[in-house]
């Protein structure tokens, strides 16, 4: 099992590439903008960010809370995953989310891990579907 490097996303130039050139996956509360790898890596790199916008949830300790969940679901997601074209496929992933509880403690990790796995697991099977379509 290849354990990929995981780095945030960082500067407004990356960001605007990456929402200008990403695919967009949604899954109930979670949504995902995903730039696709065109080469295979020996160690993979993928840039990771997070987002809960303000309108979402109005107070900055559920905000974060959130967000803290969704970076964790994301480091198991790829530490845990034994496919390498899963991994390799990858380079940027931008997850937000669209709901909020009340109080921080009322949402865990248990609610966000399944949702993201089964966002990036669509969001894979498309990918795949569609390079495999233009590779006939």
């Amino acid at each position: 099992m290849i354990n990929p490097k995981l780095q945030p996303v960082k500067g407004k130039k990356t960001y605007d590439r990456i929402f200008r050139t990403g695919q967009r996956f949604y899954h109930d509360e979670a949504s995902a903008v995903i730039c696709f790898s065109r080469e295979a890596k020996e160690i993979p790199q993928i840039n990771y960010a997070v987002i809960v916008r303000k309108k979402v949830a109005k107070k900055a300790v559920v905000r974060n809370r959130i967000k803290r969940l969704l970076r964790e679901s994301l480091k198991q997601i790829f530490f845990e995953s034994a496919d390498i074209k899963f991994i390799n496929s990858i380079e940027y992933v931008v997850v937000g989310w669209n709901s909020a509880p009340v109080h921080p403690m009322l949402i865990h990790l248990k609610d966000v891990l399944p949702k993201v796995r089964t966002l990036l697991e669509s969001a894979f099977k498309s990918h795949n579907k569609l390079t495999e379509g233009n590779g006939n």
